[in-house]
């Protein structure tokens, strides 16, 4: 049953991010009082992330709320909770900028940028990027989808030709 309402809500937010331009000039409108109160929690959220303050972070997301990105699916609060335990161990200076953000009732759709660094081993750390779409219900997440976004690879050089 869980599953099933899962893959309900991803291929939901799959529809919103394949018609997104399209819907958005259509019926919904930018709500600016909205994004101004997503501004606010993206500060909120970002001091969360800095401090690693767990419970903090968890009071944005519903019971029932679905994350979605490149780890996997994880569907629950007691989930997500759990793969932030190691996000939190392995990441610092994360800013999340949400840059529009639509009503409809109880309902917010609002989609973003992030960045972090990454502690990737043997002392070392890298910057990552992506970007994120999320659903709010009643002002907690009920949806969070987010990517990775790679650098294209530079194309490869081939060796020198010894042709005459």
């Amino acid at each position: 049953m869980r599953f099933a309402w899962a893959v309900s809500l991803i291929s939901l937010l799959l529809g919103f991010s394949l018609s997104a331009p399209s819907l958005a000039q259509q019926t919904l409108k930018p709500d600016p009082e909205a994004l101004e109160a997503f501004h606010q929690n993206d500060a909120k959220y970002n001091e969360a992330r800095d401090k690693k303050d767990l419970e903090a972070i968890m009071a944005f997301y519903a019971d029932d709320a679905v994350m979605v990105g490149p780890p996997g699916i994880f569907v629950g609060k007691e989930k997500i909770k759990n793969w932030y335990i190691g996000v939190l161990k392995a990441s610092s200076h994360v800013v999340v900028k949400t840059e529009q953000a639509y009503t409809d009732g109880p309902v917010t759709w609002a989609y973003g940028t992030w960045t972090a660094l990454v502690d990737v081993g043997d002392g070392k750390t890298e910057q990552r990027h992506g970007s994120f779409a999320n659903l709010h219900r009643d002002q907690k997440i009920v949806l969070d989808s987010w990517n990775r976004a790679f650098e294209p690879t530079p194309p490869a050089v081939s060796g020198s030709s010894t042709n005459k």
